[in-house]
């Protein structure tokens, strides 16, 4: 699983492509990357996703970041309430620092 991403003034660059570009234009990367072509590279993609993150009605682009009471506010987040709702992601990981996909990927499997 390869990850990548586009932030601050670059990714305005790129916020209007679709999926397929975007896949693209990773692909392209990886290729110049390591020396070989996009062809071979599309050739050996086994499954590809991309999102526009700055597009995304939920996320509209936030990141997160980490203040002094985070650590208390993911506490509170972290309880399951009455109603079965729990919640996940980067902003609710418990290791000792903030992360991306790493920590979303590990809040929400401990969740």
């Amino acid at each position: 699983m390869l990850t990548g991403w586009f932030a601050g003034p670059k990714a305005d660059t790129v916020a209007q492509l679709s999926e397929s570009d975007l896949v693209d234009m990773g692909l392209a990367s990886l290729a110049e990357i390591f020396g070989l072509t996009t062809d071979r590279m599309k050739g050996d993609l086994v499954a590809s996703q991309a999102i526009n993150w700055g597009n995304d009605p939920f996320a509209r682009g936030a990141y997160c970041f980490a203040t002094p009471k985070t650590r208390q506010a993911q506490s509170v987040l972290r309880k399951p309430n009455s109603f079965g709702v729990m919640f996940s992601g980067e902003a609710l990981y418990a290791g000792p620092d903030m992360g991306t996909v790493e920590a979303a990927l590990a809040s929400g499997q401990e969740t």
